[in-house]
């Protein structure tokens, strides 16, 4: 019996070095638990931090979209704006180019009699060889014109020296006009 008890007090012995051993196991567990809880606790903080900082960054590239969208829609509004200033701009120089060219053929169409030293008795001297206006005048040689009975090339140089000049002053006129129509 006593070699019944020797071996009940040793696997007695051995259970509670067991369990003691256990107990030291579930006390380490435990430590060890309390621990990765505390750095769970620090580490969701952080994450919330994180999470805060970063939806508050998440929003400023929404607000540069915004900014950049309204940039690109402004550049493509001017894009257009200047395209329709550059037709404006063109028509507005067809116009003028089209009132200079009527401006001229009216001044070369002006009356005969309007030239100094043409009178009726010239003019229908004129007219008898088709000369009825400055642009059919104009468009005649200096030498044929000296053909006609009682025309002289002094009077035709005359003649011609008025019509580039009143020409030439039509011409500033319509200059000035049309500077000033553009500045406004």
């Amino acid at each position: 019996m006593t070699n019944n008890i020797k071996k009940l007090i040793d696997s007695i012995e051995e259970s509670v070095q067991s369990v003691a051993e256990l107990r030291n196991t579930i006390d380490r567990l435990r430590n060890q638990n309390l621990y990765l809880r505390g750095r769970i606790n620090e580490l969701e903080e952080i994450i919330k931090e994180q999470q805060s900082e970063l939806s508050q960054t998440q929003n400023l590239p929404s607000d540069y979209k915004v900014l950049k969208e309204l940039i690109l829609s402004q550049r493509k509004e001017i894009r257009e704006k200047d395209k329709q200033i550059e037709a404006l701009r063109e028509m507005a120089k067809k116009f003028t180019d089209d009132i200079e060219s009527r401006v001229v053929n009216e001044a070369l169409e002006f009356k005969l009699m309007d030239i100094p030293g043409i009178g009726i008795k010239t003019q229908l001297k004129l007219m008898e060889v088709g000369i009825t206006t400055i642009n059919d005048l104009v468009q005649n040689d200096i030498e044929d014109l000296c053909k006609i009975d009682g025309l002289g090339i002094t009077q035709l140089k005359k003649w011609k020296s008025y019509i580039i000049d009143r020409n030439r002053k039509q011409m500033k006129f319509n200059k000035l006009k049309k500077k000033n129509n553009l500045s406004k």
